[in-house]
């Protein structure tokens, strides 16, 4: 039986600024910006146990994903009969790998490391299980990390690397020294050589076409775009050609989302870069601005307008804030312009 345990200290993420749309709740008279230190804050430390039988397999159940797959598994039985692996398997079928994100910030990163720990983990690719509806993006790019990939809501078995805990958050500190120590040395030059882009683009505006669109996407892209941003929809780039994007950038305007993923693995010959994440009031997270501190970074964040009905509940501080996860939003372009061209002072 293999063991390795991996223990990962607590850090803290530095104080940053926030900027808020114009609004008279600064002043009644005169509508001014928000202008809000976000606290530094806590990112917490644990220990994840790994365990691996290389003399004995083990059997992972059916784990369904949707609803409807388990009336499929009744209709079409033999799409969920036992698929039987030869060598190491992780079951990846938690977390929600189906998230550019969370595969690119949380499963990835980790397996690259666990890799690392045997030689047996290297004798052979590692077999990725990943939900049955993974995109075939999530699988390129573990395939690109030297991994096999199945997608597949049947049972596996397999010589199972077992994971003490399912709380992938727990590597957000280490996971981009894992990324730069055990990436594959032909990982970037095959992003390069795959990628259709016909030059490296300095700066970019990153939005999203369905959940948390911008409602005056028109009006910043137009204001942009006189300042020589491409204006991005990460979904009609393949995923060489979003690690491209997000490796050439120095200057970085972005929709809070899961096309940010790829900016943990850039290179770190790279230029220093700026990042402006452009949040809804109804989805405001740390992810991004934590790892463009890792890299040396600058990170500021333009918060949307508030609506009526944020309120009530924005205040209720017993329960999370989010039913407007995937709301449209409003940046005040002000507000925008403001962060672009202000140099604010250094928080401690």
């Amino acid at each position: 039986m293999l063991k390795f345990e991996i223990d990962i200290e607590p850090v803290e993420c530095p104080a940053d600024w926030m900027i808020g749309p114009r609004s008279f709740f600064v002043d009644r008279a005169t509508p001014d910006f928000e202008l809000i230190r976000l606290s530094s804050m806590p990112i917490a430390g644990g220990k994840i146990e790994i365990t691996a039988d290389p003399d004995t397999k083990s059997l992972m159940p059916f784990t369904p994903c949707r609803r409807k797959h388990a009336i499929e598994r009744k209709i079409f039985p033999w799409r969920y009969k036992t698929i039987e692996i030869d060598g190491f398997a992780i079951d990846y079928r938690f977390g929600s790998p189906q998230n550019w994100a969370h595969i690119l910030t949380g499963h990835l990163p980790l397996l690259l490391k666990i890799r690392s720990l045997s030689d047996k983990f290297r004798e052979k690719p590692i077999t990725v299980i990943l939900p049955q509806n993974s995109g075939k993006h999530i699988m390129g790019i573990c395939e690109l990390a030297g991994f096999k990939t199945i997608a597949t809501d049947a049972p596996v078995n397999a010589h199972f690397i077992n994971l003490s805990t399912q709380l992938l958050a727990l590597t957000r500190d280490p996971r981009r020294q894992w990324i730069l120590e055990e990436t594959p040395e032909e990982f970037w030059p095959t992003i390069y050589e795959r990628s259709k882009l016909d030059r490296a683009h300095e700066k970019i505006f990153m939005v999203r076409k369905a959940a948390r669109k911008l409602s005056n996407e028109a009006e910043l892209e137009e204001y942009l775009g006189e300042k020589g941003y491409l204006k991005v929809y990460a979904e009609d780039y393949s995923f060489e050609d979003q690690f491209r994007l997000l490796a050439d950038a120095t200057d970085i305007i972005a929709t809070h989302g899961a096309a940010l993923g790829p900016l943990i693995y850039r290179p770190a010959t790279t230029r220093r870069f700026r990042l402006i994440e452009l949040f809804p009031i109804g989805h405001i997270a740390s992810l991004f601005r934590y790892s463009t501190h890792q890299q040396n970074g600058e990170w500021l964040s333009v918060r949307g307008k508030l609506k009526p009905e944020h309120i009530e509940p924005g205040y209720a501080l017993d329960k999370p804030f989010i039913q407007f996860s995937q709301q449209a939003f409003e940046i005040d372009l002000e507000s925008l312009k403001f962060a672009m061209e202000t140099k604010l002072p250094a928080l401690r």
